[in-house]
């Protein structure tokens, strides 16, 4: 009976890689790197990218390829010869005169057809002077924004801050090769990126005797033996105590 019910692992492995789904065959690299949760989230995820600058279109790219859920272009201008020569994702001297964000998007979601993307061609002052717009700039996962100007993007960046459950808010600054970029996002626990069910650790509230256990435990009288059976766990609760005591 055991003999044909079982199956030995090297057959199970061989059969199922050799039936891989479209998706599967499609993500097959990415899927090794972030596992199925981190797909799960990026197809979900909303962003929204304010500019449809050659570094915006760049930044887009590496999240239309692995197949993020939707992006919105948030950008007013039209196409000059100056972005018809430095924009990948623009038709060349055929997309001058026309909106950025339009051009752009086609291209974009020509990398990957189960991307959803569009182009918005308000103007981002309009936009957080509105109480509707700023609940849709809200509705995003994540906004991403590329040379905005200090009071506008003070504007936004204040708007994002005073809620914990707006999305994070990244600021990407280039001139020609040179270029740097800010994230802000509120504090939060991170914990296995890869599980399935993510547990926790209860590294925020620990239980008494695990808080009391971390905050006793004195690495230096350990030998090398015991220190390295300490779990990861009672570790992790012992930093955390720290830096909150630190951080009063």
């Amino acid at each position: 009976m055991l003999k044909t019910e079982s199956i030995d692992i090297e057959q199970a492995t061989t059969h199922i890689q050799a039936q891989p789904d479209n998706k599967t065959r499609r993500y097959d690299r990415q899927l090794r790197l972030w596992a199925a949760s981190g797909q799960a989230a990026l197809e979900s995820a909303r962003i929204l990218v304010i500019s449809a600058s050659a570094t915006s279109t760049s930044i887009l790219k590496n999240l239309v390829l692995p197949g993020v859920g939707h992006f919105t272009i948030l950008d007013p201008k039209k196409v000059t010869p100056a972005d018809a020569g430095n924009n990948f994702f623009l038709n060349g001297h055929s997309s001058i005169g026309k909106f950025r964000a339009e051009e752009a998007v086609s291209l974009l979601r020509e990398l990957n057809d189960s991307v959803d993307g569009i182009a918005d061609l308000r103007n981002l002052d309009d936009i957080l002077a509105k109480e509707d717009g700023r609940e849709w700039i809200q509705s995003f996962s994540l906004v991403i924004a590329h040379n905005l100007d200090q009071d506008i993007l003070d504007a936004l960046s204040q708007l994002l801050w005073e809620n914990p459950t707006s999305p994070s808010l990244i600021v990407v600054r280039s001139a020609g090769f040179l270029a740097d970029f800010y994230i802000q996002f509120h504090e939060h626990c991170v914990i296995e990126s890869h599980s399935e069910t993510a547990p926790s650790l209860r590294l925020t509230r620990p239980i008494p005797a695990l808080k009391e256990w971390a905050q006793v435990l004195d690495y230096a009288s350990l030998d090398p033996t015991e220190h390295a059976h300490i779990p990861f766990s009672v570790i992790l609760v012992k930093e955390a105590e720290k830096w909150k005591a630190e951080a009063r």
